[in-house]
């Protein structure tokens, strides 16, 4: 069985295409504004910006300090447009009046995500650290809570 489709050609006025080129003559304007634009388009670009929500016109837009929380339990916020960070992280680096080093992480002593106090909060200044830290955590060999907050001795520089 055999379809036979009919050609449609959307959007394409009489004058506009002409033998398979464009037409120098032909003009497009906006449908909105009526500003002169390029003859694929039906809108300028700030017409198409405000139609398609973009920026704060966008409900969901959040503005600077917003915050969330991710499936992994962390706290995010929103330091700049299209730029989240940590909320932990942000807290240290603040607190610190520098940004972390490549190789430093901060961890929560009791675990929990959403505590973001800095007096919970412990810098490891080695990544493999860290993670010899929560493999003996999870193999029981010591326990959680053993680390207090380092924050004073690195902000000093003595770690």
């Amino acid at each position: 069985m055999i379809i036979k489709s009919k050609r449609i050609n959307v959007g394409i006025d009489n004058g506009m295409f002409k033998h398979g080129k464009w037409s120098k003559n032909y003009k497009n304007y906006c449908i909105d504004c009526g500003k002169q634009i390029t003859p694929i388009s039906k809108r300028c670009r700030s017409c198409n910006e405000i139609i398609n929500h973009l920026g704060k016109k966008n409900p969901m837009w959040k503005p600077n300090g917003s915050t969330f929380i991710t499936n992994d339990g962390y706290r995010f916020i929103k330091i700049t447009d299209n730029h989240w960070k940590s909320e932990h992280t942000y807290k240290v680096e603040k607190y610190l009046n520098r940004k972390l080093r490549k190789n430093e992480v901060v961890h929560h002593i009791d675990n929990n995500r959403l505590n973001n106090r800095l007096s919970n909060l412990y810098i490891f200044n080695k990544r493999w650290l860290h993670r010899m830290f929560t493999v003996l955590v999870n193999y029981n060999v010591i326990s959680f809570n053993v680390l207090t907050s380092n924050l004073k001795k690195v902000k000093k520089g003595k770690i």
